[in-house]
């Protein structure tokens, strides 16, 4: 059995693939757990789906008190205003990132009932859920596997170091932008496999999955826009888009990155008119700044501003080797680059994007799946 912990929605979008793949060989069998007590994950479309399929899916602990208190009490809180509830959003941070309502020997049980072979988990999650996993899977001799959440698509400063890598026994690296600084005995933990997220079979799956998004004015320029939250680098309250919002002849919508530890009402990326891929499909045009999700964008040949004078200096920066994107240095660039888009008159010729792409997903050739080698990985380690 192999057993999948989600927590917030990204956990989803990175797991998905994998549970796609896995559960098209009858020999595998599958369960997804999700630990989020604040939130439902059962409302998600592709959750819904893999149900469908046959697949197992439970909350986490299922009888317990704690649980069962802790949901009536979000319950309650539903019926507050959502401005009420966002002034409180350091103590649901809080909870989010100390309290767990299940033990060790509640996961042990679980897994020994279910008869877990392996156990696999976003990096995501809070220290205090991956010890206790782990010191489960530990006890049971199960293989647990660090799956990253998002996938590396600039140069970035942050590295990989033992400590990030102790509790877990394998690593699954999904391309070769990840920065690694580790002990002799923690390189066998790495596994390059490449992106599961955005490799080719997962992508023509999320075509006929999702819709194509109908426009009822043809004659406007539609542009998509990836934002961060409030508190950072790219909000919905940016100057740039309330600029744009004003073009009479330009058509806006925005998708919030959907990680959020607030109650469901207070989630804005649940209220977004499309999720990632529809945005994608239905743009003629993308602004983003540090999402992976450009990577999906630069394989569907949309246009992607990426906007290089929000990217904080501490975070990392664009390889510029790869002109798989127009790099925006100032708000006014922005809005003279999307007005020339709307006269025909965007120049931006793209280079090196197939060794991009070779390099943040590990697909060079069709004849190459990125999802064979999680089967292949998986299948090897039971």
């Amino acid at each position: 059995m192999h057993i999948f912990f989600l927590d917030l929605y990204t956990d989803i979008d990175t797991i998905s693939p994998i549970i796609f793949k896995l559960s098209k060989s009858k020999k595998n069998k599958i369960i997804i757990c999700s630990t989020n007590y604040i939130q439902n994950n059962l409302n998600n479309d592709l959750i819904k789906y893999f149900i469908s399929k046959g697949i197992n899916y439970f909350n986490f602990p299922k009888k317990n008190l704690k649980f069962l208190f802790i949901k009536f009490l979000i319950f309650l809180l539903s019926f507050f205003p959502k401005n009420f509830l966002n002034k409180f959003r350091f103590l649901f941070k809080y909870f989010y990132k100390n309290i767990t309502i299940f033990s060790v020997e509640d996961i042990r049980y679980f897994l020994k009932y279910h008869n877990a072979k392996t156990v696999t988990i976003d990096t995501s999650n809070p220290k205090t859920k991956l010890k206790k996993i782990y010191e489960a899977c530990k006890e049971l001799d199960i293989k647990i596997i660090y799956i990253p959440s998002g996938t590396q698509i600039l140069n970035f400063k942050g590295i990989n170091k033992d400590k990030d890598l102790e509790l877990c026994n394998f690593y699954l690296s999904q391309n070769k932008f990840e920065k690694f600084k580790l002990k002799k005995k923690n390189l066998s933990k790495i596994k390059n496999l490449g992106s599961p997220r955005y490799n080719n079979e997962w992508i023509n799956f999320l075509n006929k999955f999702y819709k194509n998004i109908k426009n009822t004015n043809n004659s406007k320029l539609k542009i998509g826009i990836f934002v961060t939250p409030s508190t950072q680098n790219f909000s919905i309250y940016n100057s740039a888009i309330s600029l744009l919002k004003n073009e009479k002849e330009i058509s806006i919508k925005c998708r919030n990155k959907p990680r959020d530890y607030m109650p469901e009402k207070c989630c804005d990326y649940l209220n977004d008119d499309l999720n990632s891929t529809e945005l994608i499909k239905w743009a003629d045009a993308i602004i983003s700044v540090q999402s992976s999700i450009i990577i999906e964008c630069i394989k569907r040949d949309t246009k992607v501003l990426f906007l290089n004078y929000l990217m904080p200096s501490s975070h990392g920066n664009w390889i510029k080797k790869y002109r798989c994107v127009d790099l925006i240095e100032s708000e006014n660039e922005l809005i003279d680059k999307i007005k020339k888009i709307k006269n025909n008159k965007y120049r931006f010729k793209s280079k090196n994007k197939k060794e991009y792409i070779s390099q943040v997903v590990g697909e060079d050739e069709k004849k190459r799946n990125i999802l064979d080698n999680y089967e292949k990985f998986y299948n090897s380690i039971v």
